[in-house]
């Protein structure tokens, strides 16, 4: 590897020896690497398209001609990466250590620092989340009351909905910019800024207004596919929002009873979903519990979602009308779910200790 020398030098260097196409990426590395370096182009995922190797003059050269526009990621190994965008036909320097990409520094592409803007929010929104819990000198949520959780949740979106904010007024600013991907993955040791569900139709306009500038370009499309092939998901979890919305469902069991949760009713309901077999095995733990549940005067239903027997028709789940089969077999289990006169989830939990706690309280 070169020691260190200023870009004007280098690109003297360049121009003076050969003359590289004017759309290109120079790569100056500062520290010892010699290995080959690798170019990456997002489609529906990122695939290698290039490999380069240090020149003589201590820099690695990728020519972008006749190269797609959008999103790209410069590859040394598994840990050292760096995400850039390429949308104007010009020569992009970038300058990085060899053991911090993330700190790269890049000319030519005004739009790689809006990813870094994303990457930003993301960091600060942990960082005040973080915080936050540190005022409520807490370790486990599943410490806190139903009320003390209710005051928290709220303090926590309200700090998400202020960096949304600013997220949102960026993306507008920068409207059609393949860097607006980037906000829907934001996040930091996986608290994310943005949720897919609830922003799943802001970020298909974000999609679509990228598409109209750039009609079938492939990052674009690769981008709109992942939007499309999650929508189902978003569908059927906007259907039943745990915690958050009335219950929208009614479940069919094996002898062809139906309940319905869907409408409003004069006694609180509570469902207790699980498999036979774990019940056979808690049966210990779950009995009490049911026994409370009952006891504080709600209307309990206990279903399986497993057939006992081919013949025996227990209250196993047969479907769940107007959803796809096998709906809450993704669900964490036991699911118990406690809801109000006004078809509203009160409390939600797999935990039955937590249950007991907490049941007490609605």
């Amino acid at each position: 590897m070169k020691s260190k020398i200023g870009w004007t030098i280098v690109l003297a260097t360049l121009f003076s020896c050969q003359k590289p196409d004017p759309q290109g990426v120079l790569v100056d590395l500062n520290g010892t690497f010699t290995k080959p370096l690798y170019l990456s182009y997002l489609k529906s995922h990122f695939e290698i398209t290039d490999t380069a190797a240090l020149r003589q003059d201590g820099v690695y050269y990728f020519n972008l001609k006749n190269k797609p526009y959008g999103c790209y990621k410069l590859v040394a190994d598994s840990l050292h990466s760096f995400d850039f965008i390429y949308d104007r036909d010009t020569i992009i320097k970038i300058n990085a250590l060899v053991n911090d990409f993330k700190n790269a520094t890049i000319a030519g592409s005004p739009s790689t620092n809006i990813i870094k803007e994303a990457n930003k929010l993301a960091i600060n929104f942990e960082r005040d989340i973080h915080t936050l819990l540190e005022q409520w000198q807490i370790e486990d949520i599943k410490q806190l009351a139903i009320t003390q959780k209710d005051s928290l949740f709220k303090q926590m979106e309200t700090i998400r909905e202020a960096y949304k904010k600013i997220g949102d007024s960026v993306m507008t600013k920068n409207d059609g910019n393949f860097a607006n991907m980037y906000f829907m993955n934001a996040k930091t040791h996986g608290i994310s800024l943005y949720n897919i569900l609830d922003d799943y139709d802001f970020f298909n306009r974000v999609a679509d207004n990228i598409l109209k500038k750039y009609p079938d370009n492939e990052s674009a499309l690769g981008y709109k596919e992942q939007l499309m092939a999650i929508q189902p998901i978003v569908a059927k979890m906007n259907d039943l929002k745990i915690g958050e919305k009335m219950v929208k469902i009614e479940i069919e069991l094996a002898d062809s009873t139906i309940i319905n949760l869907s409408q409003q009713n004069t006694q609180k309901k509570a469902l207790f979903i699980q498999s036979y077999e774990t019940s056979v095995n808690n049966k210990n733990t779950y009995t009490p519990i049911i026994q409370l549940i009952k006891q504080n005067k709600f209307e309990i239903f206990e279903v399986y979602t497993d057939s006992i027997t081919p013949t025996q028709k227990a209250n196993w789940i047969k479907g769940v009308l107007n959803h796809p089969k096998g709906y809450f077999d993704k669900l964490p289990m036991p699911l118990i779910l406690l809801i109000d006169t006004n078809n509203e989830i009160m409390f939600q939990t797999s935990d039955a200790n937590e249950l007991k706690e907490q049941l007490p309280n609605l």
